[in-house]
């Protein structure tokens, strides 16, 4: 991948959750506890987009701009269906169930984050059993709440 798609993305990235954060700030609905997962994912989309930017090869700044977009745009989603006055809206049932489940993914690219931290690769091959372990324990739980969500 070269350099300067690693700018591009990060540019992207950094556009995408100023965009998130003003809606999740001055939105209609938004929340005291909205506003303060906001301002704890603000360093992890910021840190994740400056990692892609020099060096784009390494997946912990891919994480990172991940765990903080998923947790701001269900933030944003969340409150926005929190907000729904009209329960025959038909986006209504889909926000639900990615505000009741976008948790599991972004707290499983956290541990993901921190189990290749700092060179994006497990410290030994060792670690591959706990890999595997939490990547499939955390997209059963990610299947369990969608099939759980009535849509």
């Amino acid at each position: 991948m070269s350099v300067w798609v690693g700018r591009v993305c990060g540019v992207m990235i950094v556009g995408l959750g100023i965009a998130l954060l003003l809606v999740a700030t001055f939105g209609e609905t938004a929340s005291s506890t909205s506003i303060g997962v906001v301002l704890a994912m603000v360093p992890w989309i910021g840190v994740g987009a400056f990692i892609v930017v020099t060096r784009p090869r390494n997946p912990i700044g891919w994480l990172f701009s991940a765990v903080g977009l998923l947790w701001l745009s269900g933030e944003v989603v969340y409150d926005w269906a929190l907000g729904v006055t009209d329960s025959s809206d038909p986006l209504l049932p889909y926000a639900s169930l990615y505000a009741g489940s976008y948790w599991i993914p972004g707290l499983g690219l956290l541990v993901v984050a921190v189990m290749l931290f700092p060179s994006g690769r497990l410290p030994s091959p060792g670690w591959r059993p706990a890999f595997v372990l939490v990547v499939t324990g955390l997209t059963l739980a990610f299947a369990r709440a969608a099939l759980a969500t009535e849509v």
